[in-house]
């Protein structure tokens, strides 16, 4: 969801779904599949990426914590440490291309 930045509720609404429902699919709920086949397409994977069956081939600095369930309690120091670095990357990035268009 941060990846497309989208929340509970644009994503609810795009798969039609309460945004509730999405809350509860995020802490751990699994859906009904006509639900898991709508976030499936909505995020281009498979569902069994969703449902982590799978190997996700995600780039290393997104935690495995993303995937619908089985996603680790407390992610280790060092999975939020590369996160961080990302996401201030991301903002640096984000920063320079909006300057670039308000010129």
């Amino acid at each position: 969801m941060q990846k497309r930045g989208v929340n509970n509720l644009a994503l609810a609404r795009a798969v039609n779904v309460s945004h509730v429902a999405i809350g509860n699919f995020v802490s751990g709920q699994l859906p009904k599949s006509e639900h898991l086949v709508a976030l499936a397409e909505f995020f281009e994977v498979s569902t069994d990426e969703l449902l982590g069956r799978c190997a996700v081939k995600y780039p290393d600095h997104v935690p495995t914590a993303l995937v619908l369930h089985d996603a680790p309690k407390k992610p280790n120091v060092s999975q939020l440490e590369k996160i961080a670095t990302s996401l201030e990357i991301q903002i640096g990035e984000l920063r320079r291309a909006i300057a670039e268009l308000k010129k």
